[in-house]
């Protein structure tokens, strides 16, 4: 094992593509060392002993913003096969009871990380088996174990199992240390399951809703903890997380995620406005994030399209805007400032069809019932005129209450409005789609996987984006209507 007192001490959560995790006291697997020595031990692990599962698949990519190449995806089973190979260089992947003595220690990285496991009964499925053989094994250390109880992945062992729906299997280390848990740590949401997967995803637990635990998203991270050091120079970092309490003034920059007092005055006239005249559930998803040292608003968190067409009616009230696809490529350094953001976009009409066929024929009415010019066209080269599909901005809708309607709420058209004719491109990707939203994340509008469910907010990664058509102007010579 090497032993990092050899190495020099300095915190930093996110390596670059010179420095070596060795030396820092938690960082992500990305950079140099942890590519041509750490996962190329872990592929040639994953080969040998696991015979290539496909579970256990990890990438390295190149972050287009930051040039730092990193991995990509994870999963508990990808999490447990790394901790074999990074024990051997005084590491270990980051545990709940790290978040639990730390609060500053997870808070810059983003994406999701795998953690560890709650186990809340044997439930049915897949995870059934894994959920009974880790009872009995969290058990045989201590027998007075109920649920729910709880288990790091650094603590599990992964091992090939012919009898598992994953062919894959954990096993207890020697120094193992299950943990009982309250009946308050299980969600509302999750009780109903017998093993929960773990995450942490900016600082904060996360109880995953996938359907099994093998599951591994783009977004996923490796978070890595040199335990020599930890104690050492944890008053570093959480002295690097206060530090970042910077207010941001949306009236001196041309892009931003709100932050501080601005954040906390439109969120609570947010909430106000859903108070008294909506009072949804479907607009009761945004929340204020704050720095775990020091309390400082950094962001709001949360979003879908009606909560974002309701923000920006906010925001338009105060000279200001919802952030725009079309901001994000026109202003320079604008997408590498929104990276591994995600920033609900666009409404998508193909037909007047499910999903959201209520919402698709009120918004294809009203377009048919505009004189042409009240329609702007964004891009006149499939002529001068809508026609279906489209996509609509959410800066040129407002928002109703609709008792018809199945979310209770509605969208209204600005007048004059902009749309957007997307053909055959439309079609391909999402076949016959009535309506379907779309989001931009790091920077990137995703056409692939277009939310059918225009309530659905996924706090861990949504925004609220801020622009500034004044000075955007002022500054780039630019209008932006879209």
């Amino acid at each position: 094992m090497v032993h990092p007192d050899s190495y020099q001490m300095k915190v930093s959560m996110l390596t670059n593509g010179t420095m070596d995790p060795r030396k820092l006291t938690a960082c992500t697997l990305s950079g140099k060392f942890s590519e041509e020595v750490l996962f190329k031990h872990y592929k040639e692990l994953a080969s040998s002993k696991f015979k290539n599962n496909p579970i256990l698949n990890l990438t390295f990519m190149e972050n287009e913003d930051t040039e730092i190449r990193s991995s990509s995806g994870s999963n508990p089973f990808i999490v447990a096969c790394l901790n074999e190979i990074i024990v051997q260089y005084g590491l270990r992947s980051f545990d709940p009871e790290d978040l639990f003595a730390h609060p500053a220690l997870g808070y810059k990285v983003p994406g999701y990380v795998d953690i560890g496991f709650i186990i809340n009964g044997f439930g049915e499925g897949k995870d059934s088996y894994i959920a009974k053989t880790l009872v009995e094994k969290m058990r045989s250390i201590n027998p007075k174990l109920d649920f729910p109880m709880g288990i790091g992945i650094s603590n599990l062992r992964l091992e090939n199992d012919n009898n598992s729906p994953y062919q894959l299997s954990f096993y207890l280390k020697r120094d193992a240390k299950p943990m009982q848990l309250s009946k308050q740590a299980v969600d509302e949401n999750s009780k109903s399951k017998g093993l929960i997967r773990l995450t942490m995803t900016r600082g904060e637990f996360r109880e995953s809703d996938y359907e099994d635990i093998s599951k591994s998203e783009i977004n996923g991270n490796i978070y890595m903890i040199n335990p020599f050091l930890l104690d050492q120079n944890i008053h570093l970092l959480e002295e690097e997380v206060a530090g970042r309490a910077a207010e941001v003034d949306p009236y001196d920059f041309a892009i931003s995620l709100p932050n501080g007092k601005f954040a906390e005055e439109i969120f609570n006239e947010f909430q106000e406005i859903n108070k008294t005249k909506f009072n949804s559930k479907f607009l009761d998803i945004l929340s204020l994030k704050r720095n775990p040292v020091n309390n400082f608003i950094e962001y709001i968190a949360g979003g879908n399209y009606f909560a974002s067409v309701l923000m920006n009616e906010i925001l338009e009230r105060r000279d200001l805007c919802l952030l725009s696809h079309e901001h994000l490529e026109r202003i320079p350094g604008a997408k590498e400032k929104m990276h591994h953001q995600s920033l609900d976009m666009y409404l998508y009409l193909a037909t007047e069809d499910e999903p959201n066929k209520y919402l698709a024929i009120d918004i294809h009415n009203q377009l048919k019932a505009m004189k042409k010019e009240d329609i702007k066209m964004l891009n006149k080269d499939f002529g001068d005129t809508f026609r279906i599909p489209l996509i609509i901005p959410l800066r040129r809708l407002t928002l109703r209450k609709d008792e018809s309607s199945p979310y209770g709420l509605a969208f209204d058209l600005k007048k004059p409005t902009s749309v957007r004719n997307f053909p055959d491109l439309g079609v391909r990707d999402y076949g016959d789609s009535g309506l379907v939203g779309l989001i931009t994340y790091s920077g990137e509008t995703s056409c692939k996987n277009p939310y059918q469910d225009l309530a659905a907010s996924d706090d861990r990664v949504s925004r609220i984006g801020v622009a500034n058509p004044t000075l955007i102007k002022k500054s780039y010579n630019l209008d932006i209507e879209n």
